[in-house]
C-alpha cells in the first residue's frame, strides 16, 4: 500500500495538552488533530496510553472547535491503547489509525459522517468498533487486517464498501450489512470467518451480487435473481467454466474485472445498465455476440479488450451504443476527427498514444471525457470541447506535446488531475466560468504557457495546478477562489505580478516557490496563512504587504526574497519560525503603532534590524533626512545614549526604528 505523499499543509500548527493541531479554517475557528511536526514520521509514537480529544481547545486566547482527526495523524503510534473522539469531530482522515497495533478500543461518535481509506488498517488488537449510522461510505481497506474483530454492524446509512475493506480480519465471524449498500467492492470481507463459513456458489449481500465463491462447475450458466442493483468487482473473474449469464433488468452497474477471463460467450446487457467498469469483460477470449443497450453512458478501460468481439471489429473508431469506445489499430497521420453527434461519452484511453491524430472536435451531445482519453496523442494542436462536456478526466490530454489550442465548453466544472500535464504547445488558456475546480497538476509543465485566466466560479486551485509553467508572466486569481494549493505556481520564472482574490484565505505550502521574476504580489486581508516556502527564492520581490487577516507565516515562506520593505498591518505579530525572512532582515519593517514592543519580542521578527511604527493604513514613508529626537529601551524608559540592546528611537519625521546596540 502506497503512504500519502502530498506535501503537508501546516502539520502541525499548535500544541495543546500533548494533542498537535492544524488549524483548517482561521475564519470559523476550526481545527484538526494532526501529527507532531512537518511529516507524518518527523516523530515517532508522539501518542501514547489513553487519548481523549477535546471538542474544543483554547490557543493563544483563541477558542477552536476540533471537527477532524486528519490523514495519518495517529500513524504507526503502537502505544496507544485508547481513544475517545468527540461529537464535534465529523472525519477520520485517511491512514489516520494504521498500524495502531496496540489500540484495543475507540469510541466513535454520532456526529461522524466520514471514515477514510485505511483509516484503522493493521489495528489488530482493536476488538470492537460502532459504525455510526451517519456513514455513508466505508472507503478501502478502511479495517483491513482488524483481526481482533468479532462481529461488525453496518448501518442502513452505508451505500458503499471499499476494496478490502475487511479483508484479513481473520476473526471476524458476524457481520450483519445494511440494506442500503448498493456497491462492494473486491475483497471487501475476503480472510474474514465469516466469508470462510459461508457455502460455495453466488453471495449475495442484499441486492448486490458480491461474488461467485469455490469452483465453478464445467458449462455453467447462471441466472442472476431479480433485483440485484450491482455486480461487484471481480465477481466472476477467471470463472474459465461460466459460458453464460443472464442479468436481469433491475442491475444498473457492472463492476471492474466483474466478468474478466471467464469463459463466457455471449452477453446480453439489459438496458437498466448504464455503468461497465474497466476490464469487465476483458480476456473474454470466446465472447463473441455483445448486446449493449443505449443507457450505457459509461464503458470503463478495456472493458471489451481481448474478447472474440473486439478483435472482430474493424480498425478505426468503435462506438457502442452511444460511447465511442476506442480507436482500434494504428491512425494514419494527419487524422482529424469530428466524434459523431449523439455520442455521450468519450471512454477512457480511447485515443491514448494515437500519434496521427491532428485535431478532433467534440459535439454537444457528449458530457464526459474519460481518463486519459487522449494522452501521448503527441500531433494533436486543437480541441474543441463541446458545451455539454461536463468533466475532463485525469491524464485526459496529458502529454499531447503539439497541443496549441484548447476550446473548454462552458458547461466543464471540473479540470482533473494531470489534465493538459505537459502541453508544451499551449500558449493560452481561458478556463470558462463554469469551470469550479483546477485538479492537482492540471497544467502543470505547461512551459510556453503566457497566458491563463481563470473562470469566476472556480473556488480551488489544486496541488501544483500550473507548477513549472515558465512562460506565464501574469496570473489574477478571481475572488471566488479560497484555497491556492501546494506547489500551485511553482517554478513559474517569466511571473513578474500576481493579483489574488479576496475570497483566498490560504496559500499553499511552496505555491510561489522559485518564481524568480515576481516584483508585485497583492496579498488580500481574508488570507489567514501564508505556507512553507510560499514564496521562497522570488529574489526579484522587492516589497510586500502583510493584511492584518494573517495569524501565521510557515516555515522560510519568504526566505531568500532579499526584500527591502515589509508592511505588516498585523496588531499582533504573525505566528512565524525561524528562517521565515531569511536573507531579508535589514528590511525596513513597518508595523501598527503600538505594536513595536511586540514584534521586537516575537519569535523571527526579533531579527529585524530596522522596525518603524505607522498610524495610518498605508504607513508613513521615512525622510532621509529625519533627525533622532529621543531614545527608549523595551521598557519605554528614557535613555540618554544608545545602551547595549534593543533601544527604541524617535525621528523627526515622526516614525520609530528599533536598533539593536551591541
Amino acid at each position: 500500500m502506497m503512504l500519502s505523499m502530498a506535501l503537508p499543509t501546516f502539520a502541525h500548527n499548535f500544541e495543546v495538552d500533548g494533542i498537535y493541531y492544524n488549524i483548517i479554517d482561521d475564519t470559523a475557528k476550526t481545527i484538526e488533530v494532526t501529527y507532531r511536526g512537518g511529516y507524518y514520521n518527523s516523530y515517532s509514537n508522539e501518542y501514547i496510553g489513553s487519548v481523549t480529544i477535546p471538542s474544543s481547545v483554547t490557543y493563544r486566547g483563541t477558542v477552536y472547535s476540533v471537527i477532524s482527526i486528519g490523514d495519518l495523524a495517529f500513524f504507526s503510534c503502537d502505544s496507544i491503547t485508547s481513544i475517545i473522539i468527540p461529537n464535534s469531530v465529523t472525519s477520520i482522515g485517511q491512514e489516520a489509525f494504521e498500524f495502531c497495533s496496540g489500540l484495543t478500543e475507540i469510541t466513535i461518535p454520532n456526529s461522524l459522517t466520514e471514515i477514510g481509506d485505511w483509516a484503522f488498517y493493521g489495528c489488530g488488537d482493536l476488538t470492537e468498533i460502532t459504525i455510526p449510522n451517519s456513514i455513508k461510505s466505508i472507503g478501502n481497506g478502511t479495517f483491513r487486517g482488524c483481526r481482533g474483530l468479532t462481529s461488525v454492524l453496518i448501518p442502513n446509512s452505508v451505500t458503499e464498501i471499499g476494496d478490502n475493506a475487511f479483508f484479513d480480519c481473520s476473526n471476524l465471524a458476524s457481520i450483519t450489512i445494511g440494506k442500503s449498500v448498493k456497491s462492494i467492492g473486491v475483497d471487501a470481507f475476503d480472510g474474514t470467518a465469516w466469508d470462510n463459513n459461508l457455502a460455495d456458489g453466488l453471495i449475495y449481500i442484499n441486492n448486490v451480487l458480491y461474488k461467485y465463491k469455490g469452483t465453478m462447475p464445467r458449462d455453467t450458466s447462471i441466472s442472476i435473481k431479480e433485483g440485484t442493483v450491482s455486480i461487484s468487482a471481480y465477481a466472476f473473474s477467471s470463472c474459465s467454466d461460466l459460458r453464460s449469464v443472464t442479468i436481469p433488468n433491475t442491475v444498473t452497474m457492472i463492476g471492474m474485472r466483474a466478468f474478466c477471463n471467464s469463459g463466457l460467450r455471449s452477453i446480453t446487457i439489459p438496458n437498466s445498465v448504464t455503468s461497465i467498469g474497466q476490464e469487465a469483460f476483458s480476456l473474454c477470449s470466446s465472447l463473441t455476440e455483445i448486446t449493449i443497450p443505449n443507457s450505457v453512458t459509461s464503458i470503463g478501460w478495456n472493458a471489451f479488450d481481448g474478447t472474440n468481439w473486439y478483435n472482430n471489429q474493424a480498425n478505426g473508431i468503435i462506438y457502442i451504443g452511444r460511447v465511442l469506445y476506442k480507436y482500434k489499430g494504428i491512425m494514419p497521420e494527419g487524422k482529424s476527427i469530428s466524434i459523431k453527434d449523439g455520442s455521450v461519452s468519450i471512454s477512457a484511453s480511447a485515443f491514448e498514444n494515437c500519434d496521427g491524430l491532428t485535431s478532433v472536435i467534440i459535439p454537444n451531445s457528449v458530457i464526459s471525457i474519460g481518463k486519459r482519453a487522449f494522452y501521448g496523442c503527441t500531433g494533436l494542436t486543437s480541441v474543441v470541447i463541446g458545451d455539454s462536456v461536463t468533466s475532463i478526466g485525469e491524464k485526459a490530454f496529458s502529454s499531447c506535446s503539439s497541443l496549441s489550442s484548447v476550446t473548454i465548453g462552458n458547461s466543464v466544472t471540473e479540470i482533473g488531475w494531470d489534465a493538459f500535464y505537459g502541453c508544451m504547445g499551449l500558449t493560452s488558456i481561458t478556463i470558462p466560468n463554469s469551470v469550479t475546480s483546477i485538479g492537482e497538476y492540471a497544467f502543470n509543465n505547461c512551459q510556453y504557457l503566457k497566458s491563463a485566466t481563470i473562470g469566476n466560479s472556480v473556488t480551488s486551485i489544486g496541488l501544483g495546478a500550473f507548477e513549472g509553467c515558465s512562460g506565464l508572466t501574469e496570473i489574477t486569481i478571481p475572488n471566488s477562489v479560497v484555497s491556492i494549493g501546494n506547489c500551485a505556481f511553482e517554478g513559474c520564472h517569466s511571473l513578474k505580478s500576481v493579483t489574488i482574490g479576496n475570497s483566498v484565505t490560504s496559500i499553499g505550502n511552496r505555491a510561489f516557490e522559485n518564481c524568480y521574476r515576481l516584483i508585485s504580489i497583492t496579498i488580500p486581508n481574508s488570507v489567514t496563512r501564508i505556507g512553507n516556502l510560499a514564496f521562497c527564492n522570488c529574489g526579484s520581490l522587492t516589497e510586500i504587504t502583510i493584511p492584518n487577516s494573517v495569524t501565521l507565516i510557515g516555515d522560510e515562506a519568504f526566505s531568500d526574497c532579499g526584500l527591502k520593505l515589509i508592511k505588516s498591518h498585523c496588531a499582533t505579530p504573525p505566528s512565524c519560525s525561524e528562517g521565515t525572512f531569511k536573507g531579508s532582515y535589514s528590511a525596513l519593517l513597518m508595523v501598527p503603532e503600538g505594536s513595536l514592543n511586540d514584534y521586537s519580542l516575537a519569535d523571527e521578527w526579533h531579527n529585524f534590524t530596522n522596525i518603524n511604527v505607522f498610524t495610518g493604513v498605508e504607513g508613513i514613508e521615512a525622510d532621509n533626512n529625519a533627525v533622532e529626537v529621543a531614545r527608549y529601551d523595551i521598557h519605554g524608559r528614557l535613555l540618554s545614549e544608545p545602551t547595549p540592546g534593543i533601544n527604541i528611537v524617535k525621528y523627526s519625521d515622526g516614525t520609530t526604528r528599533k536598533e539593536i546596540v551591541k
